[in-house]
């Protein structure tokens, strides 16, 4: 999951400027607390260990933080979101049971999102993952903001619009993580085709992350030919890091054992 590129394309619906409490980080793009390195993202979830497991646990969400934090100003995250009980809601479009779907679970992507965007930590955030590789499940944990929530629905994004009660509000911000379409192989791109088109209908800014340079032309390609527009040039991602689930899985008891034998 190293993902080196992203764009960000859609319709920002308010240009107006915010500023977030203070945090003793840098400041990115002029949002403040965001991490800009792997050391802040060990400061800010917990404080443990700078390993390369744990960056493979959190770069997920320390990509999607970082994406989120060098937005222009006033695009996201100024206000109250459109989630539940005023959490800004983000939708990950064609999330993966096994990769999306497994982080959330072990608290490994809404969790540490919220330590590593201010505006997550100061409203809460509600996360949609859509994909046809999904199972259908709801928040286990209902207390109230700002406590994340994750919601799954099965299916493409376009096919579950007019019957999934999660999909009834317009999203804040939607992410395609890896999608494959910046490859421009008929394959790959012909199935996303109907959500593109669905994606950039609405209101809020897409973010999509990929491997490299070449697939960041192809995306920047694809997407121009919907009319979208471009809020941010791709830029390297800092926070990229490969996240092999299975060897993820294998290490958890290890890792486990060895912190709890730190803390006695």
């Amino acid at each position: 999951m190293d993902r080196r590129q992203a764009h960000v394309f859609g319709r920002p619906a308010s240009a107006q400027r915010c500023d977030w409490r203070r945090r003793a980080l840098p400041t990115v793009n002029g949002n403040v607390g965001e991490p800009r390195g792997w050391p802040d993202v060990a400061h800010l979830c917990g404080g443990l260990p700078d390993t390369a497991l744990r960056r493979a646990r959190l770069t997920t969400a320390a990509s999607i933080a970082f994406a989120l934090g060098v937005l222009p100003p006033g695009t996201v995250g100024c206000g109250a979101g459109r989630g539940e009980g005023g959490r800004l809601l983000l939708w990950i479009v064609g999330a993966r049971e096994a990769m999306e779907g497994e982080l959330a679970r072990r608290g490994l992507l809404a969790e540490p999102l919220a330590a590593l965007w201010p505006p997550a930590a100061r409203h809460g955030v509600e996360l949609i993952l859509c994909g046809p590789e999904m199972r259908e499940w709801g928040p286990a944990d209902q207390r109230p903001p700002p406590r994340p929530l994750v919601r799954a629905v099965s299916g493409t994004l376009h096919s579950r619009l007019k019957d999934a009660p999660a999909l009834t509000t317009e999203p804040d911000a939607m992410l395609l993580l890896n999608s494959g379409v910046g490859t421009l192989l008929l394959p790959l791109v012909a199935p996303w085709l109907p959500t593109l088109a669905a994606v950039l209908a609405m209101r809020a800014p897409c973010i999509l992350t990929c491997y490299n340079a070449s697939e960041a032309a192809g995306q920047e390609a694809l997407l121009r030919l919907f009319g979208a527009r471009t809020l941010l040039p791709s830029r390297q991602n800092p926070f990229a890091h490969a996240a092999p689930l299975p060897l993820l899985a294998e290490a958890q008891g290890a890792e486990a054992e060895a912190e709890a034998g730190g803390a006695q």
